[in-house]
This record gives C-alpha cells, sequence and structure tokens, in this order.
C-alpha cells in the first residue's frame, strides 16, 4: 500500500532527501556515542542503577 502510494507521489524527492536526513542523523548519533571523549560519561552512567538501588519505593 505504502508503495503504490509513493509510485502515484508528484515529489519523489522528498522521500529520499528525508532518507538521507535520517542516515545521517543516525550515523551522527553513533559517532556522538562512541568518540573517546564520552567514554567516562557513559561508564559513570552504566553503573547508576545499581549504585542507588530501589530509591523510587
Amino acid at each position: 500500500m505504502k508503495s503504490l502510494v509513493l509510485s502515484q507521489w508528484d515529489l519523489p524527492l522528498l522521500p529520499t532527501i528525508a532518507l538521507l536526513i535520517f542516515i545521517s542523523l543516525f550515523v551522527g548519533v553513533l559517532w556522538w556515542v562512541t568518540r573517546e571523549k564520552n567514554k567516562s560519561t557513559y561508564e559513570e552512567i552504566k553503573f547508576l542503577p545499581l549504585k542507588e538501588g530501589n530509591n523510587h519505593e
């Protein structure tokens, strides 16, 4: 059904632009998370649930 709608669409450039924006943002977030500068931040954050325990009760 989606392919039928997209095949009848007058602006085939818009889905291509949206895909490129999505891919660039996805790669940007992956780069941001995996860079060395943020490694210490994520090392601290991953143990946070174990340190806090059950404070919400």
